[in-house]
């Protein structure tokens, strides 16, 4: 009844919210298993509650928000909260087993990470959404974003849409440092470190030389062993680094120990 009081915008966003909540809770659940062929299933019956809860509501999320009621795209349920929600839901496909099966929902969400980016950049463009609106959509644009990096870092770049991937991503950039205050904000340090990630010669190196389908720009720069950064050595990068602080901490006990010493024999001398 209080959410019904609240007014229909409140009640289907709580209810859309609701169901994001539990497929995340369910499809994390089923993404730690050592066998995940449910995911797709999962995530399907998810997304299509989505859909038909956006198609329910569109109306009066239009009613709520103006400024979205000519945001419309193909893949989106009618509104930025369905497809935000959905991207979470789909973003699970990359725990996958299936090759085939993943690889034809990655490139769904691809498509739908870009298309949710131009819809944020179409409203912030029109009506400062960017500006006024809560936190909330950080979240929006750094998973989309973070998705459109993750395939075009995989084997799927000549399945998808680079150059619309590319404009989308910076899109998204472009929104974070609209909405930042500092350069050390949240949405100030998230546009500084998507930008360094697409530019990253390491982030987009393959073992055949190419960078988004060209030749490599960075071969001169760069050795004959040097390949994609694996697991094993970001690890080892991650250690060298928790070594150099621990070596800082040490360095720094032992500089206070010996200041305190010397206060010490400077009372008692």
């Amino acid at each position: 009844m209080l959410l019904i009081s609240l007014g229909p915008s409140v009640f289907w966003a709580q209810r859309i919210q609701a169901v994001l909540t539990d497929g995340v809770a369910t499809l994390m659940c089923e993404a730690y298993r050592f066998a995940k062929s449910c995911i797709s299933t999962i995530a399907d019956v998810f997304d299509d509650t989505l859909v038909e809860l956006g198609q329910q509501a569109d109306g009066h999320i239009s009613m709520a928000f103006p400024s979205l009621s000519s945001i419309r795209s193909a893949q989106d349920a009618g509104s930025l909260l369905v497809s935000g929600a959905r991207l979470h839901i789909r973003a699970f496909h990359f725990y996958e087993d299936d090759g085939l099966l993943r690889r034809a929902r990655l490139i769904e969400m691809y498509d739908l990470a870009c298309s949710l980016i131009n819809s944020i950049a179409s409203v912030d463009q029109a009506t400062d959404y960017a500006m006024y609106t809560s936190e909330s959509v950080y979240r929006t644009l750094n998973m989309p974003a973070s998705a459109i990096l993750r395939v075009t870092w995989s084997d799927l770049p000549d399945q998808v849409d680079l150059t619309v991937g590319e404009r989308e991503y910076f899109s998204s950039i472009h929104v974070l440092k609209r909405r930042m205050i500092r350069n050390n904000d949240l949405n100030g340090r998230t546009a500084g470190v998507l930008t360094q990630l697409w530019r990253s010669p390491q982030t987009f190196k393959r073992k055949r030389r190419v960078f988004n389908g060209q030749t490599d720009p960075y071969l001169e720069q760069s050795s004959d062993s040097t390949t994609v950064m694996m697991p094993n050595e970001m690890d080892d990068d991650i250690n060298s680094a928790s070594e150099q602080r621990k070596c800082s901490v040490v360095s720094a006990k032992r500089g206070t120990h010996a200041a305190t010493d010397l206060r010490i024999r400077r009372v008692l001398g």
